[in-house]
């Protein structure tokens, strides 16, 4: 299976790559103040067709995993379809700018990064060192939000800059 947006049988839209390993963040607020959530109760939230083994961490009311699809129970879906484009904005609090991105980067392959995850679960990606930094891109939930390259930087470095971390923070 090459990588593609997956539905799953609770309607979660995740981005699975061909491995069938897929991240994201789950907001878990909804369970009650006194409860503390299981990872059965984590499970349910992101979707019921993974593999067992799933890796997460919590932030706040949010559970940070990543976990691998079982290839049954979901359905590949299409980014292009507007009602698809609406259901993944809303789950992913995403904007019409950041969806385009995402759509039109869906298929962009990078070699040996150095990621950083930050609170809110975006990340922020540069080319591993020892290479020079030549881009800043940041994802959230596999998908690319944002892409700088260098060039962009060094023509209006406050500016880029500032960008950058609002994008990393989900601004």
């Amino acid at each position: 299976m090459a990588r593609a947006l997956m539905k799953f049988p609770n309607g979660k839209i995740w981005l699975v790559d061909d491995n069938g390993r897929f991240s994201g963040i789950v907001d878990l607020s909804s369970l009650k103040k006194h409860y503390n959530p299981t990872v059965i109760d984590i499970i349910d939230a992101i979707g019921e067709c993974i593999e067992p083994g799933i890796a997460y961490s919590m932030a706040g009311n949010s559970a940070i995993f990543t976990a691998y699809y079982k290839g049954e129970d979901a359905i590949e879906v299409d980014i292009n379809d507007d009602k698809i484009g609406l259901e993944i904005m809303e789950q992913f609090g995403l904007n019409a700018g950041n969806l385009g991105h995402a759509i039109s980067s869906l298929d962009a392959e990078y070699q040996d990064e150095c990621i950083t995850t930050t609170l809110s679960g975006r990340k922020i990606h540069t080319p591993a060192y020892p290479t020079d930094c030549s881009y800043v891109r940041i994802t959230y939930c596999g998908l690319e939000l944002a892409y700088w390259d260098h060039a962009e930087w060094a023509e209006a470095p406050a500016e880029v800059m500032g960008a950058i971390m609002g994008a990393a923070h989900g601004k």
